[in-house]
């Protein structure tokens, strides 16, 4: 009867209506992100053996694959538009900042909702958080000419969202906990999404509604990079006869930053202007991810 309470089409959407109507409620779940992202991490790849994560040498591959499509593909796009439709230069900042930054953490459990290569998306984003160390610093200095970077909050943002999730998905494996939680395991996925998603709408509400000339601009490229980005890399690929499992991994790589990070970066760099963008983005991952949602793999 309550089936629907676990079911992203309807989870996904709601967080996004209570984000506008509840923005208040925010202040208190902003606390809880960090975590919900955390378990949203470790449920998406606990099935995934630990023989096969323990194929360091062939790290090198999704390392290319996830500098190529987060920083060649989707970074570059981000810097081209912002270059044709951003002239406010807090604003053209903070676009810098979002192109600069990893890949988002949704890449990884979302490839596993969506039938995807988990390994290729794992290895790929957790090498591009490992090279972001020096490209998102080196490009923020370069774009921005901004002289310090708090490296301190990427490394521990790749603790706390790529390693420690990582060693608890193997203590579940090994003590057969898992087993007892897998049935549940889409539905945590979707609710700790609902989390993540309410948050950034509802700290954000403010800021949407009375900064519509920005909203837009923004939006518009944001959406441009999302969805016309998906339907271009798998157009794309598709040519190229990559199989729906690696496509699927590259595409949410070539279309998810961490935008949240770069909210963060922006306003401990620069001001509460500067990380409007990375705001505004998490505001359209969030449609995007409803999206996404809808599907049960990409075609």
């Amino acid at each position: 009867m309550f089936k629907f309470l676990g079911h992203r089409n309807f989870i996904l959407p709601l967080a996004f209506v209570l984000g506008f109507t509840c923005p208040q409620l925010a202040q208190w779940t902003k606390l809880l992100t960090i975590p919900a992202l955390a378990l949203v991490m470790t449920v998406s790849i606990v099935q995934i053996p630990t023989q096969q994560m323990l194929k360091w040498q062939s790290l090198v591959h999704p390392l290319a694959i996830g500098i190529l499509f987060s920083y060649l593909f989707l970074g570059s796009v981000l810097l081209i538009l912002n270059q044709w439709f951003i002239f406010q230069d807090p604003i053209r900042i903070g676009m810098i900042l979002v192109a600069s930054a990893p890949p988002g953490i949704a890449v990884i459990p979302f490839t596993s909702l969506l039938a995807g290569n988990s390994i290729l998306s794992l290895f790929a984003t957790f090498g591009a958080y490992l090279s972001s160390i020096f490209i998102m610093p080196g490009l923020i200095w370069l774009l921005t000419g901004a002289e310090t970077f708090p490296l301190s909050k990427l490394i521990l943002t790749l603790l706390e969202l790529i390693i420690l999730p990582i060693v608890f998905s193997r203590l579940l494996l090994f003590s057969r906990f898992y087993q007892s939680i897998i049935s549940w395991k889409g539905t945590m996925i979707n609710w700790g999404f609902f989390v993540v998603i309410f948050t950034a709408i509802g700290l954000n509400q403010k800021t949407f509604l009375e900064q519509p000339n920005i909203l837009m601009k923004v939006s518009l490229i944001a959406f441009t990079a999302t969805f016309l980005g998906f339907i271009l890399l798998n157009l794309i690929l598709k040519k190229m006869g990559i199989n729906q499992k690696d496509r699927t991994s590259m595409i949410l790589l070539g279309t998810i930053k961490n935008s949240g990070f770069a909210a963060a970066i922006a306003l401990t760099l620069f001001d509460e202007i500067t990380s409007l963008p990375g705001a505004i983005f998490s505001a359209i991952y969030a449609l995007y991810m409803i999206w996404l949602g809808g599907k049960h793999q990409i075609k």
